[in-house]
């Protein structure tokens, strides 16, 4: 199944993309934040360049600056995750970080926080979360070390964790950072119960994830990787997910949705070697966020891994937690000739109902929140307006209805696909 046809099918054949961050207060559903966030100022303790506090300093000025604060929940720590960090790590291992200091510690309180909104998401506190945690954990194995910047796999914990507190047994990871999670594949590898689903460039750190490697015994089949070599698009990212993906989750059918989200396939990352675009992010954020509707009710935690661009790092970030808050709301939207309430697109000319009276403008905006044009109300004719190719070839755009005396209407659309 394609990914057009999957989404349309768990959202009833309306789509969207990302909500852009300058209107993400109009989200709510019953004034509620339904999506989590974990934040804590100890994660900044620490300094591993390029794994430095910059990253995180970076994510929490955005989430400010574009308003997103205000959009989410915080969530609080758990209080001991040793107990759950045993259940993937021997105790060797956690003696070794522990004797490292202040960044053992910390790495205990990026654990600490995964599983904080693991429990309210399971709790039903918020629909899904996403926890800006350092380090990250995807490649921490047992050496007592720190591999790639990782000490403990904190999403692995994470599935535990869900497994045995709360009996969601069906767990998928996705992982979509540009190097491979060596440790998660390893953790899993031979388990029926987690699917494991991961975008990368096996040639690089840590020269893991080879696509033949689909899992053993009672887990054969369960562990998919896929290759993409560097340079890698949007499009292709993309293109892989839905030849990949989503065949094998309609056959898993999970009960709860992990993300390692490494935002490293930026195109100007430090690390990374694929030319990816926070858009891309947002859409990749839309399917995952699909497939939990569909199958969890929702349930869905996010977390950090990779990223090192600071600004662009940033910027990912913001786009995949407004794609997050806007797929627990109920704003309407609309792709191609299909209608919403309020309006459609046909033949390149927007439609808006009649009920939208007094009309003083429209704004269009790009997925990141630029301004693509202004559309005074003179140019609007019966609540009709053309919509040049020039702002319909990025393939997605959201729309801003202003109304005298009223809050402005977003309306959100895809084109060109």
């Amino acid at each position: 199944m394609k990914r057009r046809e999957f989404i349309a099918t768990v959202s009833g054949g309306i789509t969207a993309l990302s909500v852009a961050p300058c209107w993400a207060g109009m989200l709510h559903r019953s004034g509620q934040n339904n999506t989590g966030y974990v934040y804590d100022e100890r994660y900044l303790d620490y300094s591993n360049n390029p794994e430095s506090p910059g990253r995180l300093i970076a994510i929490e000025n955005r989430m400010k600056e574009t308003g997103l604060s205000q959009e989410v929940a915080p969530l609080s720590l758990i209080t001991d995750p040793l107990p759950y960090i045993r259940k993937v790590h021997s105790e060797d291992h956690i003696a070794l970080i522990q004797d490292i200091g202040i960044t053992g510690t910390v790495a205990e309180l990026a654990v600490a926080g995964v599983l904080g909104a693991a429990q309210a998401v399971c709790e039903g506190q918020v629909v899904n979360a996403f926890c800006a945690i350092r380090p990250p954990g995807h490649h921490a194995v047992d050496g007592g070390n720190g591999e790639g910047f990782c000490y403990y796999n904190n999403i692995a914990i994470a599935a535990r964790y869900i497994q045995s507190e709360y009996s969601f047994n069906k767990i998928l990871i996705v992982d979509w950072d540009y190097h491979h999670g060596n440790s998660t594949q390893d953790c899993f590898y031979e388990d029926p119960n987690v699917l494991y689903f991961s975008t990368h460039n096996w040639h690089d750190y840590p020269e893991t994830g080879d696509p033949a490697l689909k899992g053993a015994g009672a887990g054969a089949g369960s562990n998919i990787n896929v290759h993409l070599d560097p340079g890698t698009t949007d499009d292709t990212m993309k293109k892989a997910w839905e030849e990949n993906l989503l065949s094998a989750v309609d056959a898993f059918k999970p009960e709860f949705v992990l993300i390692s989200a490494g935002f490293d396939g930026m195109k100007n990352d430090k690390l990374g070697k694929f030319f990816l675009t926070e858009a891309c992010f947002a859409e990749l954020t839309e399917i995952v966020a699909a497939i939990a509707n569909q199958y969890c009710n929702g349930r869905l935690v996010s977390m950090l891994e990779g990223g090192y661009s600071g600004e662009d790092l940033a910027k990912a970030v913001t786009a995949h937690i407004a794609t997050l808050i806007r797929e627990t709301s109920n704003v309407d939207y609309i792709t191609g000739t299909t209608k919403s309430r309020t309006a459609y697109i046909h033949a390149g000319t927007l439609y808006l109902s009649s009920s939208i009276q007094d009309i003083t403008g429209i704004i269009i905006y790009d997925v990141s929140g630029a301004v693509l044009k202004k559309i005074p109300s003179g140019k609007i004719h019966k609540n009709r307006v053309h919509l040049s190719e020039l702002y319909l070839s990025s393939g997605s755009c959201f729309i801003e209805i202003q109304t005298a005396g009223r809050r402005p209407e977003i309306l959100t659309f895809r084109c060109l696909e």
